[in-house]
């Protein structure tokens, strides 16, 4: 009985500290969950494609790309399969120190004009643990649980996977 009253003491108070809900439609996790696009596509799929050969931009590109090898009378040969570079890769080259930028001068700035102006040190520390502070700490957190929103990613990953024979 103690442990229940605990309880709805705890939630209760919780609950009331709630003073913000978005509009309904604004945010995800307020639209139903429906089945991947994939799973019965509305649109026609497998269909046939004709195929026209070369477009004929290739083809003038390709005429082009002759007819300059053969003024040239040199070959243009493009390999992808870079393994080494034949250039020395630039080290220790000179970066210019421009001095501290301008928004974090402004920052610097505005900190410092609210310091003055509430007449304390701004300090973040995150090594309280003296209950003195202000803020809450090591307060109980109840476990509900996975959300219902990674749950449903879950699922669509296992469908996907399914889908595509594929672990990912």
């Amino acid at each position: 009985m103690t442990q229940t009253i605990v309880l709805a003491a705890l939630f209760s108070a919780s609950a009331s500290a709630i003073k913000f809900r978005p509009p309904v439609g604004s945010v995800p996790w307020t639209v139903p969950l429906t089945i991947p696009e994939f799973e019965s596509p509305d649109h026609p799929v497998n269909y046939f494609v004709p195929d026209f050969g070369v477009d004929q931009e290739i083809i003038d590109a390709t005429n082009a790309i002759k007819v300059s090898e053969k003024a040239l009378k040199k070959d243009f040969n493009a390999s992808f399969g870079f393994t080494e570079s034949t250039v020395a890769t630039p080290r220790n080259y000179v970066v210019p120190d421009f001095g501290v930028d301008k928004d974090i001068k402004a920052t610097t700035a505005s900190i410092a004009q609210a310091e003055t102006a509430v007449g304390s040190k701004l300090e973040a520390s995150f090594g309280f643990t003296d209950s003195t502070v202000a803020t809450p700490r090591n307060y109980f957190v109840p476990n509900f649980g996975v959300d219902q929103g990674i749950l449903d990613a879950q699922h669509s990953i296992e469908i996907s996977e399914k889908k595509l024979k594929h672990k990912l």
